[in-house]
């Protein structure tokens, strides 16, 4: 990790954090990047793409989570805590990926991670999907991109409305965990129109924020 104090001493009240109005998963596409501010992507190389699910981004997602609680950050997602930030716990985090395949192999890991994290109880660190965070926040979110393994984007992937949501249930910092072919292969793609005639472009369009979400933080350095 490039920034070991990247959520140290983060408060809710800092402009960089706020929320656009109705921040659900209904968003216009427009805001996806606007609430996604203070987002750091920890890039990983393959020389091939893993085949089915990716358990070596699972192990990074974890090794992020011990990463934290051993380095004692400390928050401030409340007014009443800008003055005194609080150090971090398991229940500040949470984990989300489009596949249940990705969440339940980083449950198993997290379940391992307990002997090495002792102090804290790792159980309490939820690992599902955008669906099921929907409606929930964390302090700390840990996301693995819809795109990251994926090298022929379908409908399902493209999608704006679980990117909405994977980057907006932070309060204070958020973590994109993705292989390093996502910006080659959107490049290189081009989207099947499958809506009906005088219909929304939905992958067309979903194409296009993924390629802007990118986008936005190359520009700001915010890629690791």
């Amino acid at each position: 990790m490039a920034d070991d104090h990247a959520v140290g001493h983060v408060s809710a009240d800092d402009e960089y954090l706020e929320t656009p109005p109705g921040a659900e998963y209904e968003h216009t596409d427009a805001n996806v990047w606007m609430i996604a501010k203070f987002l750091l992507w920890l890039v990983i190389s393959a020389v091939t793409m893993p085949v089915g699910t990716d358990t070596e981004l699972a192990d990074v997602v974890v090794d992020i989570v011990l990463r934290l609680l051993e380095l004692e950050c400390e928050i401030s997602t409340q007014p009443a805590e800008r003055s005194k930030p609080r150090r971090l716990v398991p229940q500040d985090i949470g984990i989300v990926s489009t596949h249940n395949l990705m969440n339940a192999a980083i449950s198993r890991r997290l379940a391992s991670g307990q002997k090495k994290s002792a102090k804290n109880p790792l159980s309490s660190i939820r690992a599902t999907t955008p669906e099921r965070w929907q409606g929930l926040e964390r302090p700390v979110m840990i996301a693995v991109h819809p795109l990251s393994g994926v090298m022929s984007p379908s409908e399902f992937d493209l999608e704006t409305g679980r990117l909405c949501v994977m980057a907006s249930r932070h309060r204070s910092a958020c973590f994109f965990v993705t292989r390093d072919h996502i910006a080659a292969t959107l490049d290189a793609h081009l989207p099947s129109a499958t809506q009906a005639l005088g219909g929304v472009d939905v992958t067309g369009r979903g194409h296009d924020v993924h390629r802007d979400f990118i986008d936005y933080h190359l520009e700001r350095n915010l890629v690791v």
